[in-house]
Protein backbone atom coordinates (compact mmCIF):
# COMPACT_ATOMS: atom_id res chain seq x y z
CA UNK A 1 0.00 0.00 0.00
CA UNK A 2 2.86 2.47 1.00
CA UNK A 3 4.63 1.56 -2.14
CA UNK A 4 2.07 2.49 -4.63
CA UNK A 5 1.66 5.79 -2.28
CA UNK A 6 5.03 6.76 -2.99
CA UNK A 7 4.50 6.10 -7.03
CA UNK A 8 1.31 8.05 -7.25
CA UNK A 9 3.34 11.05 -5.90
CA UNK A 10 6.22 10.41 -7.59
CA UNK A 11 3.94 10.18 -10.40
CA UNK A 12 2.22 13.16 -9.51
CA UNK A 13 5.66 15.38 -8.85
CA UNK A 14 6.98 14.48 -12.24
CA UNK A 15 4.33 15.57 -13.91
CA UNK A 16 3.36 19.03 -12.11
CA UNK A 17 7.52 19.61 -12.78
CA UNK A 18 7.23 18.89 -16.33
CA UNK A 19 4.04 21.17 -16.82
CA UNK A 20 6.57 23.73 -14.83
CA UNK A 21 8.74 23.55 -17.95
CA UNK A 22 6.55 23.78 -20.31
CA UNK A 23 5.14 26.44 -19.21
CA UNK A 24 8.20 28.19 -18.56
CA UNK A 25 10.09 27.03 -21.64
CA UNK A 26 7.24 28.95 -23.73
CA UNK A 27 8.38 32.85 -22.49
CA UNK A 28 6.26 36.16 -23.75
CA UNK A 29 7.75 37.77 -27.22
CA UNK A 30 9.54 39.61 -28.33
CA UNK A 31 7.28 41.16 -30.63
CA UNK A 32 8.65 41.84 -34.31
CA UNK A 33 9.47 45.50 -33.51
CA UNK A 34 12.01 44.25 -30.70
CA UNK A 35 13.67 41.63 -32.90
CA UNK A 36 14.55 43.70 -35.49
CA UNK A 37 16.73 45.64 -33.39
CA UNK A 38 18.76 42.57 -32.89
CA UNK A 39 19.89 42.93 -37.30
CA UNK A 40 20.49 46.49 -37.23
CA UNK A 41 23.89 47.79 -38.40
CA UNK A 42 25.18 51.29 -37.49
CA UNK A 43 27.09 52.69 -34.46
CA UNK A 44 26.07 49.84 -32.13
CA UNK A 45 27.65 46.97 -32.43
CA UNK A 46 25.77 43.41 -31.35
CA UNK A 47 27.95 40.77 -29.61
CA UNK A 48 26.89 37.53 -28.47
CA UNK A 49 28.93 36.15 -25.27
CA UNK A 50 27.64 33.06 -24.82
CA UNK A 51 24.15 33.58 -24.41
CA UNK A 52 23.92 36.77 -23.38
CA UNK A 53 23.59 39.71 -25.95
CA UNK A 54 25.98 43.15 -25.54
CA UNK A 55 25.17 46.29 -27.33
CA UNK A 56 28.43 48.44 -27.76
CA UNK A 57 28.92 51.70 -28.38
CA UNK A 58 31.66 53.69 -30.39
CA UNK A 59 32.91 54.81 -26.85
CA UNK A 60 31.65 53.98 -23.34
CA UNK A 61 32.92 53.57 -19.74
CA UNK A 62 30.17 52.91 -17.54
CA UNK A 63 27.76 49.56 -18.78
CA UNK A 64 23.95 48.67 -17.65
CA UNK A 65 23.50 44.63 -17.33
CA UNK A 66 19.44 43.79 -17.27
CA UNK A 67 17.88 41.15 -16.05
CA UNK A 68 14.40 40.19 -17.86
CA UNK A 69 10.85 39.98 -16.52
CA UNK A 70 10.04 36.58 -15.05
CA UNK A 71 8.64 34.21 -18.39
CA UNK A 72 9.43 36.95 -21.00
CA UNK A 73 11.82 36.47 -24.11
CA UNK A 74 14.80 38.12 -22.91
CA UNK A 75 14.94 39.76 -26.84
CA UNK A 76 11.81 41.70 -25.77
CA UNK A 77 14.44 44.23 -23.85
CA UNK A 78 16.05 44.68 -27.41
CA UNK A 79 15.08 48.57 -28.16
CA UNK A 80 15.50 49.53 -24.53
CA UNK A 81 19.40 48.63 -24.39
CA UNK A 82 20.09 48.89 -28.00
CA UNK A 83 18.50 53.13 -27.57
CA UNK A 84 20.67 53.26 -24.70
CA UNK A 85 23.83 52.14 -26.12
CA UNK A 86 23.45 54.00 -28.95
CA UNK A 87 23.83 57.18 -25.67
CA UNK A 88 27.08 55.63 -25.33
CA UNK A 89 26.27 52.89 -22.03
CA UNK A 90 27.38 49.65 -22.96
CA UNK A 91 24.21 47.35 -21.86
CA UNK A 92 24.05 43.62 -21.44
CA UNK A 93 20.96 41.86 -22.25
CA UNK A 94 21.14 38.52 -19.84
CA UNK A 95 19.56 35.21 -21.18
CA UNK A 96 18.08 33.23 -18.08
CA UNK A 97 17.39 29.60 -17.66
CA UNK A 98 13.96 29.02 -18.80
CA UNK A 99 13.51 32.91 -18.90
CA UNK A 100 13.55 33.02 -14.83
CA UNK A 101 16.44 35.29 -13.11
CA UNK A 102 15.36 33.33 -9.93
CA UNK A 103 17.50 30.80 -11.55
CA UNK A 104 20.58 32.57 -11.81
CA UNK A 105 20.62 35.66 -10.07
CA UNK A 106 24.25 36.11 -10.03
CA UNK A 107 24.74 35.99 -13.81
CA UNK A 108 26.56 39.62 -13.73
CA UNK A 109 29.19 38.18 -11.92
CA UNK A 110 30.91 36.71 -14.94
CA UNK A 111 30.04 39.65 -17.21
CA UNK A 112 31.73 42.20 -14.59
CA UNK A 113 35.21 39.87 -14.47
CA UNK A 114 35.08 39.39 -18.58
CA UNK A 115 34.63 43.52 -18.74
CA UNK A 116 37.51 44.76 -16.92
CA UNK A 117 37.63 48.08 -19.28
CA UNK A 118 34.25 49.17 -17.50
CA UNK A 119 34.57 51.68 -14.52
CA UNK A 120 31.17 51.76 -13.07
CA UNK A 121 28.82 49.12 -13.40
CA UNK A 122 25.05 49.33 -13.19
CA UNK A 123 22.47 46.38 -12.98
CA UNK A 124 18.89 46.85 -13.93
CA UNK A 125 15.68 44.87 -14.69
CA UNK A 126 11.71 44.56 -14.78
CA UNK A 127 9.61 42.72 -12.60
CA UNK A 128 11.56 39.52 -11.40
CA UNK A 129 14.60 40.64 -12.96
CA UNK A 130 14.54 43.59 -10.99
CA UNK A 131 14.22 41.45 -7.50
CA UNK A 132 16.82 39.96 -8.72
CA UNK A 133 18.72 42.52 -9.71
CA UNK A 134 18.94 43.47 -6.22
CA UNK A 135 19.63 40.33 -4.85
CA UNK A 136 22.70 40.47 -6.60
CA UNK A 137 23.56 43.77 -5.03
CA UNK A 138 22.60 42.03 -1.53
CA UNK A 139 25.20 39.62 -2.30
CA UNK A 140 27.95 41.87 -3.94
CA UNK A 141 27.94 44.88 -1.96
CA UNK A 142 30.53 47.54 -3.48
CA UNK A 143 30.53 46.27 -6.97
CA UNK A 144 27.76 47.95 -8.17
CA UNK A 145 27.16 51.66 -8.42
CA UNK A 146 23.51 51.50 -9.34
CA UNK A 147 20.68 49.57 -9.85
CA UNK A 148 17.13 50.43 -11.83
CA UNK A 149 13.96 48.93 -11.21
CA UNK A 150 11.38 48.79 -13.88
CA UNK A 151 7.94 47.41 -12.30
CA UNK A 152 10.20 45.85 -9.31
CA UNK A 153 11.17 45.93 -5.90
CA UNK A 154 13.44 43.92 -3.38
CA UNK A 155 12.42 40.65 -1.85
CA UNK A 156 12.22 41.10 1.57
CA UNK A 157 15.10 38.88 2.58
CA UNK A 158 17.24 41.34 0.36
CA UNK A 159 17.43 44.34 2.11
CA UNK A 160 19.83 46.69 0.52
CA UNK A 161 18.51 50.23 2.37
CA UNK A 162 21.67 50.72 4.39
CA UNK A 163 23.72 49.91 1.35
CA UNK A 164 25.95 52.74 -0.62
CA UNK A 165 24.02 52.50 -3.49
CA UNK A 166 21.96 54.60 -6.21
CA UNK A 167 18.64 53.22 -7.32
CA UNK A 168 15.75 54.33 -9.52
CA UNK A 169 12.09 52.88 -9.03
CA UNK A 170 10.32 53.56 -12.73
CA UNK A 171 7.14 51.97 -12.34
CA UNK A 172 3.53 52.40 -13.95
CA UNK A 173 0.28 54.03 -12.80
CA UNK A 174 -2.16 51.29 -14.52
CA UNK A 175 0.14 48.32 -13.66
CA UNK A 176 -1.95 45.54 -12.40
CA UNK A 177 1.20 43.49 -10.72
CA UNK A 178 3.61 45.79 -9.36
CA UNK A 179 0.87 48.45 -8.46
CA UNK A 180 2.11 51.78 -7.20
CA UNK A 181 0.75 50.36 -4.17
CA UNK A 182 3.80 47.76 -4.16
CA UNK A 183 6.09 49.28 -4.41
CA UNK A 184 5.18 52.24 -1.91
CA UNK A 185 5.34 49.41 0.89
CA UNK A 186 8.13 47.96 -0.43
CA UNK A 187 10.38 51.12 -0.05
CA UNK A 188 11.72 50.65 3.25
CA UNK A 189 14.28 47.65 1.61
CA UNK A 190 15.76 50.51 -0.48
CA UNK A 191 17.83 53.30 0.51
CA UNK A 192 16.40 56.99 1.41
CA UNK A 193 17.77 58.54 -1.81
CA UNK A 194 16.07 55.93 -4.03
CA UNK A 195 14.62 58.38 -6.91
CA UNK A 196 10.77 57.45 -7.73
CA UNK A 197 9.34 57.99 -10.90
CA UNK A 198 5.70 57.14 -12.37
CA UNK A 199 4.51 56.76 -15.65
CA UNK A 200 1.65 57.86 -15.74
CA UNK A 201 -0.78 55.58 -17.74
CA UNK A 202 1.72 52.77 -18.20
CA UNK A 203 1.41 49.26 -17.41
CA UNK A 204 3.61 46.15 -16.65
CA UNK A 205 3.96 44.81 -20.21
CA UNK A 206 4.85 48.33 -21.84
CA UNK A 207 7.77 47.61 -19.97
CA UNK A 208 9.15 45.29 -22.98
CA UNK A 209 7.94 44.51 -26.23
CA UNK A 210 6.49 41.40 -25.47
CA UNK A 211 2.48 41.72 -25.96
CA UNK A 212 -0.46 41.60 -23.22
CA UNK A 213 0.59 39.72 -19.93
CA UNK A 214 -2.43 38.38 -17.78
CA UNK A 215 -3.46 40.07 -14.55
CA UNK A 216 -2.09 43.61 -16.14
CA UNK A 217 -4.13 46.69 -16.18
CA UNK A 218 -4.82 48.64 -19.32
CA UNK A 219 -2.34 51.78 -20.34
CA UNK A 220 -3.38 54.37 -21.47
CA UNK A 221 -0.68 55.66 -23.22
CA UNK A 222 1.31 54.23 -25.84
CA UNK A 223 4.10 51.66 -25.61
CA UNK A 224 6.43 54.21 -27.40
CA UNK A 225 5.91 56.69 -25.45
CA UNK A 226 6.52 54.36 -21.88
CA UNK A 227 9.09 53.22 -24.12
CA UNK A 228 11.16 56.89 -24.31
CA UNK A 229 10.57 57.84 -20.44
CA UNK A 230 12.03 54.60 -19.57
CA UNK A 231 14.77 55.41 -21.64
CA UNK A 232 14.98 58.87 -20.86
CA UNK A 233 15.21 58.27 -17.13
CA UNK A 234 17.35 55.22 -17.22
CA UNK A 235 20.14 57.62 -19.35
CA UNK A 236 19.94 60.51 -16.82
CA UNK A 237 20.06 58.13 -14.06
CA UNK A 238 23.33 56.33 -15.18
CA UNK A 239 25.17 59.79 -17.07
CA UNK A 240 24.77 61.33 -13.57
CA UNK A 241 25.94 58.92 -11.03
Amino acid sequence: MLKNVFFILAGLIGVSALGFIIWASNPLGPEEYAADFLNKNDSVSIVYEGSDIVFVPEKYDKALIFYPGGRVDYRSYSPYLYNLASRGIMTVLVKMPLSLAVFDSDAAGKIVKNHTEIKEWFIGGHSLGGAMASKYIFDNPGQITGLVLLASYPAGSNDISKYDINVLSIHAENDGLATPEKIESFKYLLPDNTEYFMIKGGNHAQFGYYGEQSGDGDATVSKDFQQKEILDKTYEFIKNN
